[in-house]
């Protein structure tokens, strides 16, 4: 079973202390660097759909230390390019303060924007009061696991529900975030979660959000067959043309989900976790695909159990609620003659909602990230433990990198741009020391170039 990773990592300015839109500068820069290592490491850097943003992917593989040396190796790169201008990756899910970002002008940004906003005339711009805008301000971590199955014997098997089932019940590792500010305002752990799954898609529910749990591969591909046609008649009603509609929503989906089924590459895609800094990007993936190869076909192949049944009628006030999933902790991700036990869908939602507002600092959450890492950790080998550490020690710290942003600014709930400033520059401190970590930990023939190859150069007149 093969993984991949997605970072998308806005761009920030050292000099003018604001996010950048130099992301196609960036990438053209990088160009530079296929003379010396060829193109498939320098394409794995990509642009985003705006321009203060670019994204970093590893090749599909089943070997841990292949993304790590992947993802270090096209870091290293985007680093020295942006060190030319000034320029700094962030680690964090949203940026804290107001910025007004400017979408990349392809076709496919206007109709989704158009439709997200329900006005053909919004175009590429991006307004606070509609559509893409949150989306702008949204960094985060995808994560791949392939399908062995065919598209078309889907409806056939299992293996396309139990993945997606334990994806949705890994999704509260996301209380491991990193932007607890957004627009220079705290209201969650997740600002980036919070804004964009609950905020840009709230009028658009199908489709995106948090994904119910589905009891049969039947009732998973109804769920995304309907969703493309709820996106289709959405754009249809708005004048776009219903065959171009179809080509768009056929080459890319019309789901945004915290997970989904991306059939274009036939895998289960986590997106629910904010970017952050490298170490933990890394620990988030290798717990959350060693968990899902557990599902696996060739592995374990084990199979998702919804307590109480994927339609069971459950109690909707959160008290109640609270106190369901605190009993049924001790069954939750137990492992019993091939059965995974996971929650119903209503109770699902509450337990991410927590983990998007409150994240480790609440009791259910915490204990239930218990359980996740313990049931990700299952036969990890030393290397896969050894990038899992970042994230592990992290929860018996009970600190994400949001806890350790709020602690440096004693909670505040709304920051100025100098103490927004401070704080990157220590982050950025944190950031480094992983990177080095990581880079050291990597056998020799997977270490990055320790010196740019445009390193005679430096400290000329032409640097």
């Amino acid at each position: 079973m093969k993984f991949g990773l997605e970072s998308e990592k806005m761009i920030y300015d050292l000099k003018e202390k604001k996010i950048s839109n130099s992301a196609q500068r960036m990438l053209q820069s990088l160009e530079d660097y296929k003379v010396i290592y060829g193109d498939s490491d320098v394409n794995r850097v990509t642009g985003e759909f705006v321009h203060s943003m670019i994204e970093m992917s590893s090749s599909p593989t089943t070997d841990v230390f292949g993304v790590v040396r992947d993802y270090v190796f096209s870091y290293e790169l985007v680093k020295e390019v942006a060190d030319r201008t000034g320029g700094r990756l962030l680690p964090m899910g949203s940026y804290p303060l107001s910025y007004q970002p400017t979408m990349v002008s392809k076709w496919e940004y206007h109709v989704k924007n158009s439709i997200l906003s329900n006005n053909p005339d919004v175009g590429w711009e991006l307004s606070p009061e509609h559509g893409l805008f949150a989306a702008a301000n949204c960094a985060g971590v995808h994560v791949h696991a392939e399908l062995e199955t065919q598209l078309q014997f889907h409806p056939f098997s299992n293996e396309i529900i139990d993945k997606h089932n334990l994806a949705v019940a890994l999704i509260p590792l996301c209380a491991f975030s990193s932007s607890p500010y957004s627009e220079g305002i705290h209201e969650a752990k997740s600002m980036r979660a919070h804004r964009y799954f609950y905020g840009i898609y709230e009028k658009f529910s199908k489709g995106s959000g948090i994904p119910p749990m589905f009891s049969s591969s039947l009732s998973l591909l109804r769920y995304y067959l309907q969703t493309g046609r709820t996106w289709i008649s959405r754009g249809e009603s708005l004048g776009y043309d219903p065959e171009e509609l179809q080509k768009l929503t056929v080459g890319n989906g019309a789901n945004w989900g915290m997970v989904r089924w991306n059939y274009k590459w036939n895998t289960i895609e986590m997106r629910c976790f904010d970017t952050d800094l490298v170490g933990m990007d890394l620990a988030k993936f290798t717990l959350a695909s060693r968990a899902l190869k557990r599902a696996d076909l060739k592995g374990e192949h084990l199979h998702t159990r919804i307590l109480f049944g994927e339609n069971a009628d459950l109690p909707t006030e959160i008290e109640k609620q609270d106190a369901l999933i605190k009993t049924l902790l001790p069954e939750l991700l137990a492992v019993n003659a091939g059965d995974v036990s996971v929650l119903p869908t209503i109770l699902m939602n509450r337990l991410i909602y927590l983990s998007v507002t409150e994240g480790l600092s609440n009791g259910l959450v915490y204990d239930y990230v218990g359980r996740v890492i313990k049931f990700a950790s299952y036969e990890l080998d030393w290397k896969e433990k050894w990038v899992a550490n970042t994230l592990t020690k992290a929860y018996f710290d009970c600190e994400s990198t949001s806890d350790w942003i709020l602690k440096l600014t004693n909670k505040k709930k709304n920051l100025r741009p100098e103490e927004v400033d401070a704080l990157i520059h220590e982050l950025l401190k944190k950031e480094d020391g992983q990177l080095e970590r990581l880079r050291s930990g990597l056998p020799k023939d997977m270490q990055p170039p320790k010196e740019s190859p445009f390193h005679a150069l430096k400290g000329s007149a032409h640097a």
